[in-house]
């Protein structure tokens, strides 16, 4: 469905695509989606590290995380919007923080032998566990 107007075509949306879009947002709002992220993958693939590596590419992870905050928080600080309109970035912002605090407890525990693993204790605990 379009209608025109001094500057040009504007769309918009069908009934059948406000449906749609409702529908899809009431679900996207409401249900967890069962999502796979690469970063939870990799985590289970830790013990192929060594801790003093995992710790140091976690670091690297962790600088990247703080630039994307810096970043993002750049960019927002200029902005005069309601909150409303500025909800995705703050969950977004949310996220990061919760993500750079986790990352940065668990480097710390595996720099001070907290969580920390060996050739041997893995083979030996595969073994008991067998």
């Amino acid at each position: 469905m379009r209608s025109r107007c001094q500057t040009g075509i504007v769309y918009a949306l069908t009934p059948a695509g406000r449906h749609t879009l409702d529908g899809w947002l009431a679900d996207a709002l409401a249900t967890p989606a069962r999502e796979f992220p690469e970063f939870p993958a990799a985590l289970s693939f830790l013990p192929i590290l060594p801790p003093e590596e995992a710790a140091r590419r976690l670091d690297q992870r962790a600088a990247a995380i703080e630039a994307r905050l810096r970043e993002r928080e750049a960019a927002l600080a200029g902005v005069r919007l309601p909150r409303l309109f500025l909800i995705e970035d703050e969950y977004q912002l949310t996220a990061l923080r919760a993500e750079l605090d986790w990352v940065r407890g668990l480097v710390a525990d595996l720099r001070s032998g907290t969580l920390t693993w060996s050739g041997e204790w893995l083979a030996d605990w595969t073994s008991a566990s067998s």
